[in-house]
């Protein structure tokens, strides 16, 4: 089984239970063989990616999630920009 571990940190709690939000439904449409998993502490969200298929799939899976986690900071910035 091939397992990718991944943390972020972010200013608020909120922000923090934001992004999770925002990729938890990656979550619920995984295939089986891919599990996502995401937890928060504080401003810190950590997760992780086990696949029990190939490298590429766990590669493609993870640049997805953190395409998801660019556009949730992307669209905090925006906001605070405002």
């Amino acid at each position: 089984m091939l397992k990718v571990k991944f943390r972020f940190l972010y200013t608020t709690p909120k922000e923090a239970k934001s992004v999770a939000q925002a990729i938890e439904p990656d979550n619920r449409q995984s295939i089986q063989g891919l599990t996502i998993t995401t937890a928060t502490n504080d401003s810190i969200l950590f997760g992780a990616i086990s696949c029990e298929m190939s490298v590429a799939t766990l590669a493609s899976t993870l640049d997805d999630l953190l395409a998801c986690v660019s556009t949730a900071e992307s669209t905090f910035e925006a906001i605070r920009d405002q």
